[in-house]
């Protein structure tokens, strides 16, 4: 008789359940470093292209900063023209006052008026032409004036319409005027 003898260490069989849960565990720890992976590499991209558009909008931050101190130089600037305009351009203005008002009618109204370097324009409303007429010719009689340009002659009805149906309305004439200055005699006070 042979002795049985077995010097290995008795081993019992894995179920298959076993195996197969071992199986399932791999294939989701697989899943998920490749999800992690690919995590890693959309993130990496996104970091990316964050740091560029973080790069651009410090560029744009520095070019928009060099346009403010621009501006910020320009108001400096736009002040010191306005001073050496305020100086060059300085001329008595109550003489023209005085002369533009003087030729006026009655009925006639003015409505602006403003000062360039050589020149001041007017808006006046006038009831009738021969008014205008008179008013035109009168400045360029005058002195302070050096010729006078009627820019705009337009006629326009000063009353609503639910007033018009009890009165017999007549237009009046909006007048836009550019009177160029002779500087030398409002300089010498109007001698």
């Amino acid at each position: 008789m042979v002795p049985d003898i077995n010097l290995l260490p008795k081993r019992e069989r894995q179920s298959a359940s076993v195996k197969w849960l071992f199986i399932a565990i791999a294939v989701i720890f697989c899943a998920f470093l490749l999800f992690l992976l690919y995590r890693s590499i959309t993130l990496s991209s996104q970091l990316t292209g964050l740091k560029s558009e973080q790069q651009s909008l410090e560029i744009e931050k520095e070019t928009l900063l060099e346009k403010l101190s621009v501006i910020d130089d320009k108001e400096a600037f736009d002040l010191e023209t306005a001073v050496e305009f305020v100086e060059r351009v300085s001329y008595p203005v109550s003489p023209l006052i005085i002369e533009i008002n003087k030729g006026l009618d009655e009925d006639a109204y003015l409505r602006e008026y403003a000062f360039t370097e050589t020149a001041v324009q007017l808006r006046v409303d006038f009831e009738t032409m021969p008014e205008v007429v008179s008013y035109v010719d009168y400045l360029s009689r005058s002195n302070f004036f050096e010729d006078v340009f009627v820019n705009e002659m337009t006629a326009f009805d000063p009353v609503n319409e639910e007033d018009k149906s009890q009165f017999n309305v007549v237009d009046r004439f909006a007048n836009s005027f550019e009177l160029p200055i002779r500087l030398q005699y409002l300089r010498a006070d109007g001698d």
